[in-house]
Formats: C-alpha cells, structure tokens, sequence
C-alpha cells in the first residue's frame, strides 16, 4: 500500500513516529510539550492533489454508516460558531510494555490514549500541553452542490481500507459512559433502567444545545469540534477547510456523573459526547477554500460568459435587464476597507415593486452559482420570535447563534412582500435594527449580556419588496422591477459549473489593486459636478462613492483591473436608467 494511504488509515501511528524521533534526539518531557515535533510536514504525501482529493470528507452518513471510524484521517468544512477555552492535557505519558520495558507515548492529537493489548500507563509527565477548542457547524445557507461534492466522498477507495474495523456509530459506544457489566450491575436491572433514562435526558440536551448553536438547521449538518494545536488566526465566523485524525463514539472521553455540579450546563455545552459531536484533531488547515471544482478565469473567459451570466439572472428577474445588472454587481461585491463610517466596497440593493404573488427567487438563483446563501423572510411573528443576532448564555458558557452569525461574503436576502400589519415587540425592533445595521454599516451587534459588541461583517444584502420601506432606505440602490414577458427559465441549457467559476473569478477579483487613469479621473470630476448642478438636493457626495464602486465592480465582472471611460459611462447610463425608474 502507498505510503500516503497508510497515514489516512492509521495517522495516530505516523504521529507517534514523529513523537519516537524527538525523544530518540533527546528532548525533555518540556521540550517535548512544546515543540512540534514536524507532524504537519510528516503527512507531506498526504497533501499532494491526488491524495489530499482522497482524504474521505467527513459527513453525518459516513459516520452512522460506518465508513468512518475513530483514529482515521479526515476533511471537514465548517464555520466557526465559538471558542472555547483552552485545553491541558497530558501529552507525555509513560507506559509499561508487555515485556516489562518503559516507554515514552504522546496522547496529542486524540482525546484518550488507550494502551495496546496489555501495555499500561504507568507514569504521566511533569508537564502539560494546550489545545485550543473551536466549536464548528456545517456552513450556514451552504448549497446543495457543494455539499454533493462532499457527500459523495465521504470514503476513500482503496482495498486496504477494509482491514481498519469500522461498525456503525449505532454499534459504538452510547452518547454517555457505558454501562460496566459486572455481575452486580447485571442484578440491578431497574437501576440500569433509570441510568438509562437519565441519558435520553443528557441526549435531549446535547441536541438542544446543538440546535441553538446552528444559525440555520439543515439535513445532514454536522457539528465538530476541532482541536488545534498549532496557533492560528481562526475568528469567529471563519469558513475553514480541516485535514484532521477523527474521535468519535467511544475515543471520547467519559462525562461527568455530576448532577448537581454547578458547572454540569457548561460541561454539557462544551463537551457534548463524540457520537453526537466529533472531534478533529487538526493536523493542518486552510481558512476560506475553494469548493472543489471552481476555476480562475481569465480575462477574455470573463468578458466570453458574462452575456451570459446576465441571461441567467434575467431568467430568475422576471426578464429586467437593468435589475439583472445591478444584481451581478451586487453579487461580486465585498468590504474592501473601512474608513471612518464609510464602509468601501459595500454594496446593498432594493428591488422594490415586487409583488406578494411575484415568481421572483433570489434564494434559488444563489443557490445555483454561488457556494451559500441565505434568505430572511419578514413578517411579524419571526421578527419578535428570537433574535437573529448572536447572544451568549452564561449558564452553558456559550454563544447561541442567530441567523445574521454566518461566513463573510454569504449573501443575504431579505423578503419584506409578507410583512403584513402588525406591531412588532422590543425583540421585533432590535432584528429589524439588526437587518438595517448590516445594509448600512455592514456590522453585526453581539450581545454578551453585560455589554455588547459590534462585529465587523461582509454580508452582501438584498431587500426585495413591495414598497419603500426603512430597511429599503438603508440600501445604496433602490432598483424598482420592470418585469418582462420571458420564457420560463431552463436551468439545463446553461453550462452552471462555467457560471460558477465565473462568479467566483469575479468576487475573487473584488479584492484585486484597481487602477483609474487621469483621464477617467477628470471626467468623473466633471460628470459629478454637473449632475450636482443639475440636482444639488438629490446628488451628494455619498452617490460618487457609489458610482465609484459600481464602474469597479462593472470592470471587474468583465475580468478587468482598471478603469475605462467605457466602463465609467456605462455604469452612468445604468444609474440614469434607475433613477428615471423611481420617478415613474
């Protein structure tokens, strides 16, 4: 078998090599808990293309069927939901071998070290190691198509994986400690029966405590918590791409029998078991992926496809071109900088005039060319409901999602044509606050109980609506809807893995140095002052920083870096289009 396979089937062998070799060059127990030890380099050939594509994704299905078992290598893609506090363990442990000898074992990168036949752990070290514990949930509004991608490699294909026992999670240990099957417990059947019914409490719990940590509930979410060893930059909200060894079922950790322990709530919320939670022992690590199969595009690819892009998009837009345009601009938007309290890059529309009966769906547009997306639906029940923020609960020491904790660059949009009459509540003012504050200044306010914290955010919005509302007037383009008489949309006659790409080229490109000659520079000079002249009341400063964006994000979806006065002017004539729309 290849070298490379051997590590994903049986990593934990390759880490205690690297942990043997370290000892072998005489480092102190000290020494050994902090360095390294060159584990991410050892799994090199795991890396390359061909293998790395191999690492089996780690997914719901693949666990309770079975294909994945504990002590294996894996991938896994989430979002960082929370932080926890740092772990200590003993990573240094002293085992007496059959034979009578000692030897040095490290327990990194598993949650519990299990001697092999009758080996046993006779000492552990003077000196402990940290890890840190991130709390992660499947991508909020992720796609179907990025998730088929993972689900359909949720095993690696090759013979030799048989040999590793695998048994279905339902076969592994229970969500708690396993019952000891001495003699005596086998008598006391009828408190073996409220045991077990006091772990169908625990159960129920642990999945609440889940449910109030996905910000959007799916089929098929998996939440993970990941331990890193190494330091990083991870933030809050950081899509992360994991090649980790997996601990599920029975390698975790027993839970604490404790009842009546104050801190049983934060115990249960920080160290749900590995049947429900896995655990992945991070052995390297990539912060915002590409989802498999996406290209870079070229220039004249870009300027190829983009007709077509806007056909697409008029296809789901009722037929409007204009609306069709600003929505591919929009699409490719992201937060560039932030100066002062302007926020450069940001981009939000309003597509008023929307009727309640309109066959209008962004959501299943998104869906189709982007890797996630998510959509609010007003109305005034959901807005008192709970709070769509963040918040903390000091109880479990947690933070419990909303809807508005999601990945940057997640578009977002917001449905109003529901909203019926009604009054909303405190709860019902602060989400629509919540809604306008991300449209405006593309923050999102966290509340830790005691105090709050505005989180900086980029988080494209939309507003679809029927009439001018306050969260439409917080938009930087209002575009009003001028449906057309259109054939009903074929999804099928467009190449959707070329668009994707080039949806994904162009919101790469937002990010890219662009350059504006002294030529363009004089006539946006000059555009802008007469159009001053010509509404002082109407035009200020504010609508140039939006042009400004608009003609960079109009070049950029035709894969250019600098300005044109083509460009420039086109994206005049579009906001003359719009701004004579919203007067007829």
């Amino acid at each position: 078998m290849e070298t490379w396979k051997e590590n994903v089937l049986r990593p934990l062998e390759l880490v205690q090599k690297c942990f043997d070799d370290q000892v072998g060059k005489g480092l102190t127990d000290k020494e050994l808990c902090t360095a390294t030890w060159g584990v991410e380099n050892a799994f090199g050939d795991c890396f390359s293309e061909h293998a790395y594509n191999a690492i089996p994704w780690l997914t719901k299905a693949g666990i309770q069927s079975g294909k994945l078992s504990s002590g294996t290598l894996v991938r896994y893609r989430a979002m960082v939901q929370d932080i926890f506090d740092p772990e200590y363990f003993d990573g240094v442990l002293n085992v007496m071998q059959a034979d009578g000898t000692l030897k040095k074992v490290t327990s990194r990168y598993q949650d519990v070290f299990i001697p092999k036949g009758d080996a046993k752990v006779v000492a552990q070290g003077e000196h402990l190691m940290e890890r840190v514990p991130y709390y992660c949930v499947s991508v909020p509004g992720e796609s179907d198509w990025c998730r088929k991608t993972v689900a359909e490699n949720d095993t690696m294909d090759v013979d030799e994986a048989s040999k590793v026992k695998k048994r279905p999670v339902e076969d592994i240990s229970s969500d708690v400690e396993q019952v000891p099957q001495s003699q005596e417990n086998v008598s006391k059947k009828s408190n073996i029966r409220a045991e077990q019914e006091g772990k169908h409490v625990k159960k129920a719990n642990h999945m609440e405590n889940l449910k109030s940590a996905t910000p959007i509930p799916k089929k098929g979410d998996l939440t993970c918590i990941v331990k890193l060893y190494q330091e990083t930059d991870w933030k809050l909200n950081d899509m992360i791409e994991v090649v980790g060894i997996l601990g599920v079922g029975s390698s975790s950790p027993p839970e604490s029998s404790l009842e009546s322990d104050f801190m049983s709530l934060e115990i249960s919320a920080r160290q749900p078991p590995a049947s429900l939670v896995p655990r992945v022992h991070c052995i390297s690590h990539k912060v915002n992926p590409t989802p498999t199969g996406l290209e870079t595009l070229s220039q004249s690819q870009c300027e190829e496809i983009r007709p077509t892009a806007i056909r697409l998009l008029m296809d789901y837009l009722e037929g409007d071109r204009l609306a069709a345009e600003y929505v591919l601009l929009w699409i490719s938007s992201g937060v560039l900088s932030r100066v002062d309290d302007v926020i450069v890059g940001k981009l939000s529309l309003a597509l008023t005039r929307v009727g309640e009966n309109s066959k209008l769906q962004l959501l299943e547009l998104l869906h189709s060319i982007l890797p996630a997306a998510q959509e609010i639906a007003l109305n005034v029940s959901e807005l008192c409901a709970s709070s769509i923020s963040p918040k903390k609960c000091y109880q479990s020491n947690k933070l419990q999602a909303g809807r508005l904790q999601t990945c940057n660059r997640t578009p977002i949009v917001v449905d109003e044509t529901k909203l019926e009459e009604g009054k909303l509540d405190k709860q019902g003012i602060q989400n629509l606050q919540a809604l306008v504050q991300v449209a405006t200044k593309q923050t999102v306010t966290y509340d830790f109980q005691y105090y709050t914290k505005d989180w900086p955010v980029d988080l494209p919005m939309i507003v679809v609506s029927g009439n001018k509302s306050p969260l439409v007037s917080g938009t930087d383009c209002n575009i009003p809807l001028f449906p057309s008489v259109c054939k009903p949309r074929k999804d099928t006659l467009y190449n959707l893995p070329e668009l994707r790409s080039y949806f994904h080229t162009i919101r790469n490109n937002t990010g890219r140095e662009f350059a504006i000659g002294e030529d363009c520079i004089n006539k946006i000079q000059a555009d802008f002052v007469a159009a001053r002249q010509r509404d002082s009341k109407n035009i200020h400063e504010s609508d140039l920083h939006v042009w400004l964006n608009l003609a960079r994000l109009w070049e950029q979806s035709h894969g250019s870096d600098s300005l044109s006065l083509q460009g420039w002017q086109a994206v005049q004539g579009l906001e003359k289009e719009r701004r004579e729309r919203a007067t007829t």
